[in-house]
């Protein structure tokens, strides 16, 4: 078992990046995970206002950069601040929105990025067009 002190120098900072607009499969994965967590500090962000933001009362609080749309790619640089500022080592992106996302904010930070993929892409959403 770990000290305080031990726990505290042996944590790594983990930014998990998912859509967030409902709260289904993919945000019941990432709450467990944020919540069994033993050397990690989690830090969660949304991409889209949803669902996930109103789990802040089952103590997630996620932090949000909603996109416009799906090509809004303006929120890049104020991520690339927000894993500097909170010394992130590790972006783990569990939708396809927050692995495009993720990789480039991996690239331009120089981060490594782990991807979960939860379902397949053809069920994305529940728009057919969308998912192509």
């Amino acid at each position: 078992m770990f000290t305080a002190t031990q726990r505290a120098e042996s944590t790594i900072n983990v930014l998990h990046l998912l859509n967030g607009e409902f709260f289904s499969g993919v945000e019941q994965v990432v709450t467990t995970l944020i919540r069994h967590h033993r050397r990690v500090d989690p830090k969660l962000v949304c991409l889209i206002e949803g669902a996930m933001a109103k789990r802040v009362t089952e103590g997630i609080f996620p932090d949000m950069f909603p996109m416009r749309n799906r090509f809004d790619y303006r929120i890049i640089c104020c991520l690339v601040r927000y894993v500097r500022k909170h010394r992130i080592r590790l972006i783990h992106a569990h939708t396809l929105r927050a692995n495009l996302i993720g990789s480039i904010i991996g690239r331009i930070a120089g981060l490594p990025v782990v991807v979960t993929i939860h379902s397949p892409t053809a069920r994305e959403t529940t728009h057919r067009l969308k998912n192509l």
